[in-house]
């Protein structure tokens, strides 16, 4: 038996709960834009899950393991 570990954003995203995207990644992409340092990947993530959470909560039913399979070449 192999025991999976998701994170709270996926296990977010399973369920079709608002995550706390940007209150993670968030901490990270505005103290950089500020300093003039961008954080692209951390950037692109956030805007993904905001668009995910956007299409569940307009009611567009998906696949939620196809989504978090569509994210993990971002790691």
């Amino acid at each position: 038996m192999h025991d999976v570990n998701h994170s709270s954003v996926s296990q977010d995203v399973l369920t079709q709960r608002q995550t706390e995207i940007d209150a993670i990644n968030g901490k990270i992409v505005e103290p950089g834009q500020s300093l003039d340092s961008p954080t692209p990947i951390n950037a692109v993530l956030m805007s993904r899950v905001r668009a995910i959470e956007n299409n569940y909560t307009a009611g567009v039913t998906e696949n939620a393991e196809n989504t978090l399979r569509a994210l993990r070449p971002l790691r």
